[in-house]
């Protein structure tokens, strides 16, 4: 009797070895069936004069066997600043190290991925919303970033994985107070590095994952 409850916890163990790392990016392939880009942020109220528009340059589409999220870009836009988008915060564990990996295909653009940690801002700190300062929403307070990897650019024509990994720092300096960060985030970003390309540009991404490795 007791071999065999030796052999089932040997067993069991040897399956929960075997389970895939759990992705933490909620619909990572925009398969969400009521809201392909639930979860995902791609609108900049607080940024109109540079990215008010962006929502116009992205949405979900199947490209090449894919479900994918599909930027468009007109040209003077991608020469400027380009176009965004950005997974849920996700809260993480400070000095833990997370892998990123994404599915992506430029096109027309360079993409790069950033995986980004985030810090809950004290009110009595005064800074203007910015890409760096994202205002409190959702019963989530004002974040800043405080870490950022930039994984390897992407500019090839054709779907490939981009793969990186970032550990959060375990505190960061805010108001003379050592702060843990309480978010971590994978962002796309996409320009045109030719001031003469194509009217609108497009590239696609898809199959975002987020673990943590250690």
């Amino acid at each position: 009797m007791k071999r065999w409850i030796i052999l089932v916890t040997v067993l069991v163990a040897a399956t929960a070895g075997a389970l895939p790392e759990q992705n933490l990016v909620p619909n990572g392939n925009f398969s969400d069936k009521t809201e392909s880009l639930k979860s995902w942020r791609y609108t900049y109220p607080h940024l109109q004069q540079q990215y008010g528009k962006n929502q116009e340059y992205v949405k979900v589409t199947n490209y090449n066997g894919r479900r994918c999220a599909e930027f468009a870009v007109p040209l003077k836009q991608g020469n400027v600043g380009g176009a965004y988008l950005e997974t849920a915060f996700i809260k993480c564990e400070p000095g833990a190290t997370y892998k990123a990996e994404v599915e992506c295909c430029p096109k027309d653009t360079t993409m790069i991925i950033f995986i980004e940690a985030w810090v809950p801002l004290p009110e009595e700190i005064v800074m203007k919303p910015s890409l760096h300062v994202w205002p409190a929403e959702d019963g989530r307070p004002r974040l800043m970033l405080c870490g950022r990897k930039q994984a390897p650019r992407s500019t090839v024509n054709t779907w490939t994985t981009i793969r990186d990994t970032y550990t959060v720092p375990k505190t960061v300096t805010l108001a003379l107070k050592e702060t843990p960060p309480a978010y971590i985030s994978v962002k796309a970003y996409v320009y045109v590095p030719n001031v003469h390309g194509k009217p609108i540009s497009n590239a696609y991404v898809t199959n975002f994952r987020l673990t943590k490795v250690k």
